[in-house]
């Protein structure tokens, strides 16, 4: 959602993310372990998040881009730029209960704002699983590894501590490698031997996961 970059270059860009990739596929696990049925996914792209969930689920999205609205019942899709604005009034009365932000948040000159309508929106408790980018590891050491529309980077303190801030509690953080095979495995592994917040961990995770809760 770079400002920079503009709506022209998402309605191409968001069509990459058609298949569920490995760091989707865990989102939505953990949301299908919730209670929680009534989704709004933020940067929802083309709504693949909706075929990972279970038939019960209300799934309910917006997204710089249009092409969700054609996978999506009618009403439950909302075009618009986080950039320029962050009115969620149109989902106020849809009995919002959880939210999903999955690979946004880093493209938003003003995620603030954001954060805080979105808590406005929900009640207290209500779940938002959400992922933002290492900018610690190793790979992201040099400004030539990043994405030219990354302009929020985060440390992970600094992130749970802007959470915070919006009324969101980080309950859960999973580190995450982005890779298949051994290499994941063994990253796994040492994540339970090490913990979450080793260090060597955060070095070589690629990104965060989080679940945070309205307070």
């Amino acid at each position: 959602m770079a400002a920079a970059s503009g709506v022209e270059f998402w309605q191409k860009e968001t069509t990459i993310y058609d298949t569920p990739h490995l760091r989707l596929r865990i989102m939505a696990r953990w949301l299908r372990q919730l209670p929680q049925r009534r989704l709004l996914d933020i940067g929802c792209s083309t709504a693949r998040l909706r075929s990972l969930l279970p038939a019960d689920y209300r799934y309910f999205g917006c997204d710089i881009s249009d092409h969700a609205h054609r996978h999506v019942a009618p009403g439950h899709f909302l075009q618009m730029d986080l950039n320029h604005t962050c009115d969620f009034s149109a989902f106020a009365q849809q009995g919002i209960d959880v939210i999903h932000i999955g690979g946004v948040l880093e493209y938003l000159e003003r995620p603030r704002p954001v954060l805080r309508a979105l808590r406005n929106l929900v009640a207290g408790n209500c779940p938002m699983v959400l992922s933002v980018i290492n900018f610690d590891a190793q790979r992201y050491a040099q400004a030539a590894a990043h994405h030219p529309g990354w302009v929020f980077k985060p440390r992970l303190d600094e992130f749970v501590t802007l959470l915070g801030d919006e009324g969101w509690a980080v309950e859960r953080v999973l580190p995450f490698l982005n890779k298949k095979g051994v290499g994941n495995w063994w990253f796994q592994f040492w994540t339970k031997q090490l913990g979450a917040d080793a260090p060597w961990i955060h070095k070589r995770a690629r990104q965060f996961i989080l679940l945070a809760r309205a307070r």
